[in-house]
Formats: structure tokens, C-alpha cells, sequence
């Protein structure tokens, strides 16, 4: 499902692989590089979610593909996210608790 590209479609599907947990971490990885688009960055999210510290090699090494960068409407303007690049801190940060 997180392939598909429809956003409802693949956020749903992240937030139930995230209920699943650390088991849906290693399928979620193996997947990582036929992702693109939404359902690339609703599978970070996924992983940004479970926290398992197991996806952060694979979540650094997306920090430079275009996919991951999400426009984000703020109060300042549009800003550039690099979802990849925050579920490694957010990861890091719940490590830390």
C-alpha cells in the first residue's frame, strides 16, 4: 500500500505498520529502495514513529534523495523538510529519553 502514491492510502498504511512496531521495521527497510514519492516518505515517517534505531543507517543514506524533501506550509512561507534527515533526529531524540 505504501506504494501506491495516494497520500490517504499511504499514510494509512504507516500508521498501521507503525502500530505493528519493531516487527515492521526489517520488511519496511527491505522495501526502503522501491519506494518513491509519498509512499517513500509515509514509509520514513513509519519508521520515524516505531523509533527502532535499526532504520537509522538506512534513513541516513536517504538524506540526499529528492523524494524525501516535503513542502511544508508555515506561518514564515513554504519551507523544504527533509523527512529523512528528521526522523534521524526525532529517533536519536527518543533514544536519548
Amino acid at each position: 500500500m505504501l506504494q501506491e502514491g495516494y497520500y490517504e492510502t499511504t499514510l494509512e498504511a504507516a500508521k498501521a505498520l507503525a502500530s505493528i512496531g519493531e516487527p515492521a521495521v526489517l520488511p519496511l527497510l527491505g522495501a526502503l529502495h522501491t519506494m518513491r514519492g509519498v509512499g517513500l516518505r509515509d514509509a520514513i515517517l513509519a519508521l520515524e514513529w516505531i523509533g527502532d534505531p535499526q532504520a537509522l543507517p538506512a534513513l541516513e543514506a536517504l538524506r540526499v534523495v529528492k523524494d524525501v524533501i516535503e513542502q511544508v506550509g508555515t506561518s514564515e512561507g513554504v519551507i523544504q523538510v527533509n523527512m529523512a534527515a528528521q526522523a534521524c533526529e526525532r529517533i536519536r531524540q527518543k533514544l536519548q529519553k
